[in-house]
């Protein structure tokens, strides 16, 4: 409801202000507007230049949408440029693939998206094929509490050196995300369980997935899969192709064309 609300408040607000500019336009205004007009005159003549152009509103509409996102695409440019030791080197975020790589692949992801385990194959294809890449695991649960429960027990397995293996049952479909699934997956890789519990808890954990959190919004993140690589960020989903065509733009130093920043 209150989204709605400040919908209809902008809509209202980006009228009125491009109608009040239009006004003088018009031969019928320029006509009925004169100075020393009362609150009500200007309204009635506002609402009847609105009711004979209601193509302005749209278009007034679309062109503040589009301003906002060009502002949020250059800020989100800004925060990736002064973020970029904490997205790719921040020593509490998991890493794969070579962790000496002249490449670095930052992913953001949650265990119950579909479009993240679509794009787990490809990833999985350039860890094997490319050994110079590095590849940071960024836990962003945000399709709920399974999703969540996911996130700490796999940021758990990292204290016993399973977060890898961990991570990569889960996005494989070995294990499902409920509590028992979880431990299952961590017995069967040779955890210690009751440790797994207690670490799902700590205060460490948390302040991970709060700085992801964080981190997704000052890059303008709002869904998954997110992928950096270089100074590109590509949401939704990536073939092997598209990861390879990244990695390589990044190995060349090209500057990023694709982020949007929400």
């Amino acid at each position: 409801m209150k989204r709605t609300g400040r919908a209809v408040s902008m809509l209202l607000a980006a009228a009125i202000a491009v109608s009040i500019t239009a006004i003088p336009a018009g031969a019928a205004e320029r006509k009925t507007a004169a100075p020393g007009m009362g609150k009500e005159q200007i309204e009635k003549l506002i609402e009847s230049y609105i009711l004979r152009n209601p193509e302005i509103i749209l278009k007034s509409v679309r062109d503040h949408e589009a301003r906002q996102k060009t502002t949020r695409a250059k800020q989100a440019r800004l925060n990736l440029k002064a973020r970029r030791e904490e997205l790719t080197r921040s020593p509490t975020s998991p890493v794969g693939g070579n962790p000496e790589g002249d490449v670095t692949v930052v992913e953001f992801f949650d265990y119950q998206c579909s479009y993240c385990r679509r794009s787990f194959p490809a990833l999985m294809e350039i860890e094997k094929t490319d050994p110079k890449v590095r590849i940071v695991f960024k836990e962003f649960p945000i399709l709920g509490p399974a999703s969540l429960l996911a996130a700490r027990a796999a940021l758990a397995a990292k204290a016993q050196g399973k977060y890898v293996e961990f991570h990569k049952a889960l996005m494989g479909g070995r294990a499902d995300v409920s509590e028992a699934g979880l431990i299952s997956l961590a017995a069967s890789l040779g955890m210690d369980t009751k440790k797994l519990r207690r670490d799902m808890d700590a205060l460490a954990i948390r302040n991970e997935l709060n700085r992801n959190r964080a981190l997704a919004r000052a890059l303008g993140i709002t869904g998954t899969p997110a992928f950096i690589v270089g100074s590109e960020f590509v949401p939704g989903a990536v073939d092997v192709d598209g990861l390879r065509d990244l990695i390589q733009r990044a190995r060349k130093g090209i500057p990023g064309l694709r982020l949007e920043g929400g």
